[in-house]
């Protein structure tokens, strides 16, 4: 089961159970990957966008941040009179697979959010 380990939201409304938008989310889950596939989870948000009326604005992508590999797919969604727009990150980190979930009120905010996750330090040193 995935836990939360990172939530911050603008206000700072909520606790990454319920999420305030705009907001970002850190969960990680046990894995025995070594890395992410594209493939695999092209796949993944393919089914989770059919069972959460999630629609994909794009194919997922392969990108890297200092030579860690990333992949990502961006989401959008009506909630009533509500638009919102989503992007989910995965990648591998040690026996965790993290997923970053990002949630935005527009395109632009969505990937300026987006954008941060460049500015990430990275180590494959253990703590």
């Amino acid at each position: 089961m995935a836990r939360t380990v990172f939530y911050a939201s603008r206000k700072g409304a909520w606790d990454g159970q319920h999420v305030d938008i705009p907001s970002l989310r850190i969960s990680a889950v046990p894995s025995r990957l070594d890395s992410v596939n594209l493939d695999a989870f092209h796949q993944m948000v393919e089914k989770m966008s059919a069972a959460a009326n999630l629609k994909l604005t794009g194919p997922p992508v392969e990108f890297r941040v200092k030579k860690h590999p990333f992949v990502r797919a961006d989401f959008d969604r009506g909630v009533g009179a509500v638009h919102m727009y989503q992007s989910m990150v995965q990648t591998v980190a040690g026996d965790y697979l993290l997923t970053i979930e990002i949630y935005a009120y527009s395109t632009e905010e969505l990937q300026q959010m987006a954008a941060s996750l460049q500015t990430m330090a990275i180590s494959d040193q253990e703590p």
